[in-house]
């Protein structure tokens, strides 16, 4: 993508919902944290700037994170729209195009938002939204249109009358504004509602008011808007996930004998040949060779096994087993 995108990422939230001492954003998904999937669909775009807004815990965001984005403090966490404030004075001289992006979408991919960013240029819109239809709309924000199908505003689900709470349309968070026109509108925003917040959402309303063009995308595959609130949300992400890593593993010449009772991570590689036998859980970027016999109930964490090793019910912590090497059961090995 060319230089003219920026990207701001909000990750300032604490996600009450979690019931955790550790941000919503840090928490695990198929080992890593929830804000780095957001992060590497930016950087996979190939967007050179990138900004973090970050509040609750930001340490431990920066942490999950690198230097390759720019950390701005939201002290106070007063809703999206307050969030793109503390933004604002790194954006006031960038007149392009700006992604904003929810840190707790994991399924977002980099095509995803490249082709929301094409759109947008195609039809010289001030602001075009990712959208999706779902049988069960529950939280989400509501898409309201007009009987032409035209965007007339974004209403909160706390904030919806009945009618508009039956909208199947929902919003997933994920925008691409004219920078500067957003800029403008920014200030007109109030916190007005039954949650006391600024929401980046009534930008949308402020625009239909001005006649500004508001389009968007629906996606055709729901999941990609998904977020996670909520360790049960937490825990269907996981599902999801474990099954597409599975499948792809398989599909490049793994046996994995029951795929329920198998757990492994994203950060893992499997060499081909390699059979994988129930109730094994691999994770921590372990690295598996070929023709290799795994399991039933072995732990892989962070280790490194070399190709034609054998093993079943047993632990490896951060070790390395040769090539050819036959590991007795009830084994635990840790790095030295």
């Amino acid at each position: 993508m060319d230089g003219n995108v920026t990207t701001v990422i909000l990750a300032a939230g604490k996600g009450t919902r979690m019931v955790s001492n550790m941000g919503k954003l840090v928490h695990e998904l198929c080992g890593q944290p929830l804000v780095k999937y957001v992060a590497d669909s930016s950087l996979g775009c190939g967007i050179k700037r990138n900004i973090v807004i970050v509040g609750h815990n930001a340490d431990e965001v920066k942490k999950a994170l690198n230097n390759d984005f720019k950390y701005v403090l939201q002290k106070e966490q007063s809703g999206t729209g307050h969030a793109l404030m503390q933004a604002s004075p790194l954006l006031k001289d960038f007149r392009g195009d700006l992604l904003t992006l929810p840190g707790d979408a994991p399924f977002l991919t980099p095509d995803i938002l490249m082709s929301l960013v094409s759109r947008h240029r195609e039809t010289e819109a001030s602001v075009t939204i990712l959208t999706a239809v779902l049988p069960d709309p529950g939280s989400y924000g509501r898409i309201v249109r007009d009987p032409d199908g035209g965007i007339i505003k974004i209403v909160e689900r706390k904030d919806a009358r009945l009618k508009e709470i039956e909208i199947r349309e929902v919003n997933s968070g994920v925008y691409c504004f004219d920078c500067q026109t957003l800029l403008k509108l920014l200030p007109e925003v109030n916190s007005r509602n039954t949650q006391g917040e600024y929401y980046l959402t009534d930008v949308i309303g402020l625009m239909f008011g001005r006649n500004l063009k508001v389009e968007s995308v629906v996606a055709q595959d729901p999941t990609v808007i998904l977020g996670v609130n909520n360790r049960h949300e937490l825990a269907q992400a996981l599902r999801i996930f474990r099954e597409r890593i599975i499948e792809k593993l398989m599909l490049s010449g793994v046996t994995i004998m029951d795929p329920v009772t198998t757990f492994i991570d994203l950060t893992v590689e499997v060499g081909q040949d390699t059979v994988i036998y129930p109730y094994t859980v691999i994770e921590k970027e372990t690295t598996i060779g070929k023709n290799c016999t795994i399991g039933p109930h072995v732990h892989l964490k962070k280790a490194k096994i070399g190709d034609d090793v054998s093993m079943e019910s047993s632990v490896v912590n951060g070790g390395v087993i040769p090539e050819g090497t036959t590991v007795e059961p009830y084994s635990h090995i840790k790095q030295s």
